[in-house]
């Protein structure tokens, strides 16, 4: 089974809200620049399914997001109510730091659908994860056997790779994410397994020493395929070990297409990429293959 497990789908206004924001933060970029934040389908759940299976992938994790406290049960419900109508979808939370009943509230909701991982993006929904109260998250997550997808962008790598947001880093510094962060959380709660996006740091892959023998902290490939070298990444996989990659993408922000190509042109055996598309997130998430 192929699975890319870092998708996104977004409705109505949102989209909306979304093509305006990124067009604010990069329309200066030339489209062929591969930093460039930029829809590569419609952003909508049915452009999602068709780029999906353009790319021969039979399902996708959709990773919800907002800041917004009042918006979490929507758009929890809505993700669940689309992998009721898609049998593509594989549906993930998201979650924000709330009152400690608010928060228990929410993820006994979350449970109660039958959901069984957690979307957090610290730079948009701004949540410093060295927080307290993201220590309050991550121990209810644990405790609960929830898995933690994790975006994962540096700020000062940000700066490096797009200089013309560098106020946006320095103003959002709080919300930077920093592989020693990530290892801090694996290890106090060591039974919480932690997808870390973007192969491990996004724009900041080479400070990455604290993560690689941490065995409850995955990699997913989003986002990375146009802007690390194919060496690069290799190094990455290997130093983390084959069993702990995972095929993602970021779509739309990249097409599946593409990434499922730069993973197939990757020199890796065929039983390697195998479990990367597919037998790696299983395993993490307890599902027999033939499910």
């Amino acid at each position: 089974m192929f699975i890319d497990v870092h998708t996104h789908a977004y409705q109505g206004q949102e989209l909306l809200s979304i093509k305006e924001k990124t067009r604010f933060l990069d329309g200066t970029l030339d489209e062929e620049n591969p930093n460039k934040w930029s829809l590569k389908h419609d952003g909508t759940i049915h452009g999602l399914l068709e780029a999906e299976e353009k790319a021969g992938v039979d399902k996708f994790v959709l990773l919800p997001i907002t800041k917004i406290p009042q918006k979490l049960r929507q758009i929890n419900t809505w993700t669940y109510q689309l992998s009721q109508t898609y049998s593509q979808v594989i549906p993930f939370a998201t979650i924000l730091p709330l009152a400690y009943r608010d928060l228990i509230k929410e993820i006994d909701y979350i449970i109660s659908l039958g959901i069984r991982g957690i979307k957090i993006h610290p730079f948009l929904q701004q949540i410093d994860i060295r927080s307290r109260e993201m220590m309050n998250i991550a121990q209810i997550l644990s405790e609960n056997n929830l898995v933690l997808l994790l975006d994962t962008m540096n700020m000062e790598g940000l700066k490096f790779f797009k200089p013309h947001l560098a106020h946006l880093a320095d103003e959002f510094k709080s919300f930077s994410v920093d592989s020693k962060d990530i290892a801090n959380l694996a290890l106090r709660f060591p039974s919480l397994k932690i997808i870390a996006a973007h192969l491990g740091c996004l724009y900041k892959w080479d400070s990455m020493d604290a993560l690689y023998e941490l065995p409850n902290v995955y990699f997913d490939t989003s986002f990375i395929s146009p802007i690390l070298s194919k060496e690069k990444a290799i190094e990455i996989i290997e130093r983390k070990g084959i069993e702990f990659i995972l095929f993602g993408t970021d779509a739309p922000w990249r097409h599946p297409l593409e990434v499922s190509s730069w993973l197939n042109d990757l020199p890796l055996s065929s039983e390697y990429k195998s479990m990367i598309k597919g037998k790696n997130f299983l395993k993490l998430m307890g599902i027999m293959e033939e499910e």
